[in-house]
């Protein structure tokens, strides 16, 4: 995940460094190794809707989507993120989770030249 604006943390309050560009690296166990979820209202009930990767990636790199990390999970062999996903339309805000299947930590990379932005963060 490359993060442009850098990476905030609200926990450290002040002390936290103000990041250049930014990103987040995972390395996956399997290649399928993403699930998205979102949670919408549909007619008073909360409804889960599965998304592929592919699909998060397009509404992401688009910006239909801003993808916001909340709370992480760690657990066996996987990670839970749970985000806020907001758009530019009703709902404004809806609520998410996205599981990464992981036996490795994640790799931060902060303050990014723009070449290896271009490298190494292609899709």
């Amino acid at each position: 995940f490359f993060f442009p604006g850098g990476i905030a943390n609200s926990d450290l309050g002040n002390d936290w460094p103000n990041t250049g560009r930014a990103a987040v690296q995972f390395v996956l166990r399997e290649e399928d190794g993403i699930s998205f979820y979102l949670f919408r209202d549909e007619d008073g009930k909360t409804v889960r809707e599965h998304f592929s990767v592919k699909q998060l990636i397009q509404k992401l790199n688009s910006k239909e989507w801003e993808l916001e990390f909340a709370y992480r999970y760690q657990g066996y062999r996987e990670v839970l993120h749970t985000c806020w996903v907001w758009q530019k339309k009703e709902p404004w805000s809806m609520e998410a989770q996205l599981f990464i299947e992981t036996e490795e930590p994640e790799t931060y990379f902060y303050d990014l030249p723009e070449r290896q932005v271009r490298d190494t963060w292609a899709m």
